[in-house]
């Protein structure tokens, strides 16, 4: 018998992420990666220190001159055209009345405005990638968990976690948080049912991985997802990165090659899912360039369209597990309740699941408000806070060699985010 206090945990859990989740990124109904047509975004309103209320039709009205100056100017019968501009006497007019109406009751207000938006949106930053983090190693404790009381239960355990993301999600649409996606049979069928497919093969990876292995093994293994990704980038779209970027790679494959000669709990079959994982999120970025290069139905933000993948690698993982191990279930439940493990077991796999969906939720709202090379650094990090944390946690241990090839390999991969940030900048400025 499952008691509710074992129970009521995840769901406490739940609750508290979608409050905090919602609470800290108001414009969820939008899309991350583009704001409301009507407001200014908030880096151009730090640039030009506007008032985080300012819409795009006073936009140019006030970036350069304070409005009621500009009224002033008006209504004196300024033109401010070029000879009065040559004319040092209204230069110094101007520069005067300028002054001055940088201490207006209306211009403070303005900076206090614009004060406390940045304030709220570094807190709320903060914040989010706390949460991040946390539930990134609550994630990979809890699924490491259920896989060392069942290991033989690892494709189950990955539909699971899949399927337990609809109680986050379908509230959140159902609830009106967010706008529900409108999607067509073609865009499901053609677009993202492809996506989704190689979606579930990098969570299995990921999920078998860390059942036959060490924690923090799979995750050294999962930092040469950029080797892969430039690979198969060259293989099969003809994409090429400049020779400094591809240099980045060699610490990071040497790295691995390291901590796997030197894994004390090696296994081929944890290094193998790994890699697959990889292949698979490689692959699924690829595929998503040539799929989805054009809008997608509607209201497809970064967050719905996980959500859609979910929802689609639910569907896919479901018929695959019961094929894998629906003949043993039963046996398996069985030896988990006479063990008093099973209620346990259920616990474990909901908070797993619920910190899964809602750590990559998270990500999205925290990763949204700071800079490819931020998010570069962020990723390393909750990397290393989670290979620290499962060493604590279940007591693995890994040799010097171990220890600097990790590292190596690890700080490869941030250094090959940062370099190719670098050149695609570089690349993006010469085009303009």
């Amino acid at each position: 018998m499952i008691s509710f206090r074992r129970v009521q945990v995840p769901l406490v859990f739940f609750a508290f992420i979608v409050v905090v989740g919602e609470a800290f990124h108001p414009t969820s109904q939008q899309t991350p990666l583009v704001v409301r047509s009507n407001v200014v975004p908030w880096k151009h309103r730090q640039r030009q220190f506007l008032s985080p209320y300012t819409t795009r039709s006073n936009h140019h009205a006030v970036c350069n001159f304070d409005p009621l100056l500009l009224r002033l100017s008006k209504s004196n019968g300024d033109s401010m055209n070029d000879n009065d501009n040559n004319n040092p006497q209204h230069q110094q007019q101007h520069h005067q009345q300028h002054h001055a109406n940088k201490n207006s009751p209306a211009s403070r207000m303005r900076r206090a405005k614009v004060k406390l938006y940045n304030q709220r949106k570094t807190h709320g930053t903060v914040i989010l990638m706390s949460l991040w983090y946390a539930l990134s190693v609550v994630y990979n404790l809890c699924s490491k968990r259920v896989l060392v009381m069942a290991p033989e239960l690892a494709w189950t355990a990955a539909w699971a976690q899949m399927a337990c993301g609809l109680v986050y999600v379908l509230p959140i649409w159902a609830l009106g948080f967010r706008a529900p996606p409108e999607l067509s049979s073609t865009d499901i069928g053609k677009k993202l049912l492809p996506v989704a497919v190689l979606h579930s093969l990098v969570h299995v990876g990921g999920v078998i991985s860390m059942g036959a292995g060490a924690v923090s093994f799979t995750y050294i293994v999962k930092a040469t997802e950029p080797a892969v990704s430039a690979l198969l980038a060259a293989l099969l779209l003809k994409s090429f990165l400049p020779w400094p970027v591809y240099g980045t790679l060699v610490p990071v494959i040497a790295g691995v090659s390291l901590a796997s000669v030197s894994e004390l709990s090696f296994s081929w079959k944890a290094f193998n899912y790994a890699m697959m994982s990889n292949i698979a999120s490689a692959s699924r970025g690829i595929v998503s360039k040539k799929t989805m290069n054009h809008k997608v139905g509607r209201h497809l933000n970064a967050m719905n369209l996980y959500a859609v993948l979910t929802i689609l690698a639910t569907l896919i993982l479901f018929p695959v597990a019961t094929m894998m191990e629906g003949k043993v279930w039963a046996s398996s439940f069985q030896r988990l309740k006479d063990a008093g493990q099973l209620g346990t077991y259920i616990t474990q796999t909901l908070m797993a699941a619920l910190s899964y969906y809602t750590y990559n939720e998270v990500s999205f709202m925290a990763l949204d408000n700071i800079s490819p090379v931020s998010h570069a650094l962020a990723s390393t990090l909750r990397r290393v806070f989670i290979i620290t944390s499962s060493m604590l946690v279940f007591g693995n241990k890994m040799t010097p060699v171990g220890v600097a090839g990790s590292g190596l390999a690890i700080g490869g991969a941030l250094l090959y985010s940062a370099v190719k940030h670098h050149y695609n900048v570089k690349e993006k400025e010469q085009k303009a």
